[in-house]
């Protein structure tokens, strides 16, 4: 003998709960804007020391700011932008520019290994950029082109800035 099933509406808090599981889920594995290729010099070496340095500057996209001594003069410093570890836990803010209106982007000191930038773009918006930093080595991410590229370039010592 079939049996016949009657099947029950669910309810609105159901309906509630299972959307706010799905974003949930899915907000926490989506990227601000596009991933871009990995930059750097190479694949980092396991055997490179933990505590040495390399470091990494970021041309991110510029804002306008005024001058404070005279609203005739106008500079645009690099945006902020934040760094992550390999695991996806934010380990840095940075500000991306000094107090004089002629400086460039701030150079970072950090150990060699794989770090991702998530950084304003001039076309791209926010955008997230693997990077590789090397052992006394500068890499440098432009993204206030109309394309990425990078540089990288020796450093004589660590402990100092670039």
């Amino acid at each position: 003998m079939n049996s016949i099933q009657i099947l029950k509406p669910r309810s609105s808090l159901t309906h509630v709960v299972s959307l706010g599981l799905a974003l949930i889920c899915f907000s926490a594995q989506a990227h601000a804007g596009p991933v871009l290729p990995a930059v750097g010099p190479d694949t980092p070496d396991p055997d490179e020391q933990v505590n040495s340095c390399g470091y990494l500057k970021v041309y991110s996209a510029t804002e306008q700011s005024e001058s404070i001594d005279n609203e005739d003069t106008r500079f645009y410093p690099h945006s902020a932008y934040w760094i992550y570890n390999s695991a996806g836990k934010r380990i840095k803010t940075v500000q991306n520019h000094g107090s004089a209106p002629i400086e460039g982007p701030e150079t970072v000191e950090l150990a060699p290994g794989t770090y991702i930038v998530k950084a304003w773009s001039e076309n791209d918006g926010i955008v997230t950029v693997p990077v590789i930093i090397k052992l006394a080595r500068t890499t440098a991410v432009h993204l206030d082109r109309n394309h990425l590229s990078y540089s990288s370039s020796d450093n004589s010592a660590c402990g100092g800035k670039a």
